[in-house]
């Protein structure tokens, strides 16, 4: 079954601590693939700097088809959404407040994936 954001309903269920986050991350290793994609989803507005390594292998464990929802996901998970679309050649519709963008192909890590990663936050090419 295809899973759209539209349809999770834990997205205001937010971790309240570091504790939290690690709890989530240990529990989407022995998850089925519904509920990783429901805990990407919960830990997404969360991610810091640190978390990028384990979000990332997260990420590439659900099946990421069609609109995500981004809005209120920091810069470094929106970078790692876009890193593991490009290595697994997914294809998405990346929605951020009223935003929506569908990138015809993803650019390499650099200055351009951080170009897009800005497109994506501020709605700005610049």
């Amino acid at each position: 079954m295809r899973i759209n954001n539209d349809m999770l309903t834990t997205h205001n269920v937010e971790p309240k601590d570091r504790d939290e986050v690690v709890a989530l991350f240990l529990e989407a290793q022995k998850s089925n693939e519904a509920r990783r994609r429901e805990i990407a989803f919960i830990l997404g507005p969360q991610i810091k700097k640190a978390d990028v390594f384990n979000f990332e292998r997260l990420l590439r464990t659900i099946d990421m088809t069609g609109d995500l929802d981004v809005t209120g996901w920091p810069r470094y998970s929106v970078k790692s959404l876009m890193r593991v679309c490009a290595e697994c050649k997914t294809w998405i519709t990346v929605k951020n407040g009223e935003r929506l963008l569908s990138p015809v192909s993803y650019p390499a890590d650099g200055p351009i994936l951080e170009k897009f990663v800005e497109a994506v936050m501020t709605g700005e090419w610049t």
